[in-house]
């Protein structure tokens, strides 16, 4: 199951199917930076994409099927 579009916000931390975590740094129209670690939470945070190109929105709410926190 994916998270909803309104869920996404700066400084929210999110997990995939695979354990990934994500935390959202900023939203940028329709696009979402965030900086990921994975299943191991004691690992710094590093960018989980590319920094020239961002995933959308929709890409990212598909990815993610957990809300970890929100500020």
């Amino acid at each position: 199951m994916t998270i909803k579009k309104t869920d996404v916000v700066v400084d929210g931390v999110y997990e995939t199917s695979t354990g990934q975590q994500r935390k959202v740094t900023k939203i940028d129209g329709d696009r979402v930076h965030y900086l990921s670690r994975g299943k191991d939470n004691s690992k710094p945070w590093t960018y989980g994409h590319t920094l020239a190109n961002p995933p959308t929105l929709d890409t990212f709410v598909e990815a993610c099927s957990v809300i970890i926190g929100k500020p």
